[in-house]
């Protein structure tokens, strides 16, 4: 197996000095701790562009330890290829999967696989299956029902908006996992189908971020935005799993090329600056003290700062964490736009009443 013959002393450590005496749960915790960045590169130095020699990394990499302990960065990867259907078919023939490794991996990713083999393990999985079973699972992941909008002629763009509807609902009924695996159907169908690449499509790259940029400034509106950093933080720690050459990823694009029009270049670069507002206002919470909520609010011209550090100090106080005499006086100097002081005034109120 040529990923493991040329690395034997980091297998050696993994298998033999690193994890023998451990239990296997504290194996996998040190594997992601200490190990999984080194396998990466490693990886990343031995990937291949030719499809055959590919077939062939991906079956080693999946009968070697990686494949006991990191399935799922090798289905990330596997499942964003550009001839994702020509390895797999290769990979079911030669019975990869059989015994693929389930731990750690998202019962969704699962369920895409295990639906491949039910289906195709006697017959060919071809590009077009592929491309169907791809929006199958995209659209329920957003639960949605209705399987339409996929051809660039309607020019409708329902899946887009009804993605964004769905990824930006801050409630309990789709967790940040249940966000991270819809977006990456979604990076698969931007590679993939007709109407979004082959050629790039700019007029639904820009109508995607415009909905994004929409949805994101009416939270912000709200001060409801603390699951959006947490989504780009973790979609950064599997980009930096992936090494594979992906073309492009919505969101996180910061590419240059001559097939990108100035409206998706504007609506790209206001994405980047809300995702800034956004980890500015999130970075203020109750944890900080009245002085440095009121000292912040008070040197601030930026509405939506202010409005959070008075969000913030009401939380206090709703707590029973009271601000100093001094303190108060500082707060009640301050003067905004009369919206603002109407909020200010009532903490204040309020604080006479306790």
């Amino acid at each position: 197996m040529g990923v493991i013959d040329r690395n034997s002393d980091i297998i050696n450590n993994l298998l033999d000095d690193g994890l023998r005496n451990l239990s296997p749960e504290d194996r996998r915790v040190k594997y992601q701790k200490e190990f999984k960045v080194p396998i990466i590169d490693l990886l990343k130095k031995h990937y291949t562009d030719d499809l055959q020699n590919k077939i062939i990394f991906y079956q080693d990499a999946f009968s070697s330890f990686i494949g006991i302990y990191d399935s799922e960065l090798l289905l990330f990867n596997l499942i964003l290829e550009q001839e994702s259907s020509k390895i797999i078919n290769s990979l079911i023939r030669r019975k990869t999967f059989e015994n693929i490794v389930r731990i750690g991996v998202s019962n969704k990713l699962l369920e895409y696989i295990d639906s491949i083999l039910r289906n195709y393990r006697n017959k060919y999985f071809d590009l077009k299956d592929e491309q169907e079973l791809i929006k199958t699972f995209f659209l329920r992941s957003i639960n949605e029902e209705n399987n339409h909008d996929w051809q660039t002629e309607t020019g409708q763009n329902i899946i887009i908006k009804t993605f964004k509807s769905w990824f930006l609902t801050n409630d309990d009924s789709h967790s940040i996992q249940d966000k991270i695996l819809a977006f990456l159907w979604l990076t698969k169908i931007w590679n993939s189908l007709e109407g979004f690449s082959q050629p790039f499509n700019n007029k639904k790259a820009i109508i995607f971020y415009h909905n994004i940029n929409e949805g994101l400034k009416q939270n912000l509106s709200k001060l409801s935005t603390s699951f959006y950093p947490e989504f780009i933080t973790e979609i950064e720690k599997i980009r930096c799993t992936l090494f594979i050459n992906l073309k492009y990823m919505p969101l996180f694009d910061t590419s240059e090329s001559i097939h990108y029009t100035r409206g998706y270049l504007i609506q790209r670069r206001k994405n980047t600056e809300l995702l800034g507002q956004i980890k500015s206002i999130n970075n203020i919470s109750e944890s900080w003290s009245f002085s440095e909520l009121i000292n912040t609010s008070s040197k601030e011209t930026t509405e939506l700062i202010i409005r959070k550090c008075l969000r913030e100090i009401a939380v206090k106080i709703e707590k029973s964490n009271y601000p100093t005499k001094e303190e108060l006086f500082k707060l009640n100097a301050c003067s905004w736009k009369p919206e603002i002081d109407k909020l200010k005034n009532e903490i204040i109120e309020k604080l006479y009443y306790y």
